[in-house]
């Protein structure tokens, strides 16, 4: 999809939206769809046809440049203890610096960004920001919408 210059949630919305068509997992990257031995062939060609026309009408936005990061995260606290210690929330763009006392997933595929105990960094907020941009699901925070981190209130 990066050849088309789309990410796997725009095509996930662009299925949804132009063709009726559900898939089950999007990231960054990737469509997932799961298609059982009961589809009708009718569906599976209209599957077929959705992907060619995406692939037709983007191939000419060139390659979508997605960087990958990998963050070394600082740990200075069990997640135990952070998980039991009193929290506070703190809007997302003001927690670098702060100790994360709870985690950020992305899912697909559900591995924590941020972890109970670890000090949050600004390339974390920035990246954040960037997966909310792409409407990706994130998870584990109390705030659905990410807006708010709880951090903890020591």
């Amino acid at each position: 999809m990066q050849e088309l210059g789309l990410t796997g949630y725009e095509m996930e919305e662009m299925l949804a939206k132009d063709y009726n068509i559900l898939i089950e997992l999007a990231d960054m990257y990737n469509i997932l769809a799961i298609i059982s031995l009961g589809e009708q062939r009718e569906y599976l060609e209209t599957f077929v046809k959705a992907l060619k026309e995406i692939a037709g009408q983007n191939r000419q936005k060139g390659i979508k440049k997605i960087d990958t990061v990998q963050f070394y995260p600082e740990v200075v606290m069990k997640p135990r203890e952070a998980f039991f210690s009193p929290k506070r929330p703190v809007p997302l763009e003001h927690c670098a610096g702060e100790i994360a006392g709870e985690m950020i997933m992305v899912y697909p595929p559900g591995i924590p960004l941020v972890s109970m105990g670890e000090i949050i960094t600004a390339e974390m907020i920035e990246y954040v920001k960037m997966l909310k941009e792409e409407k990706c699901t994130l998870q584990g925070t109390t705030d659905p919408i990410v807006d708010s981190v709880m951090v903890l209130d020591i």
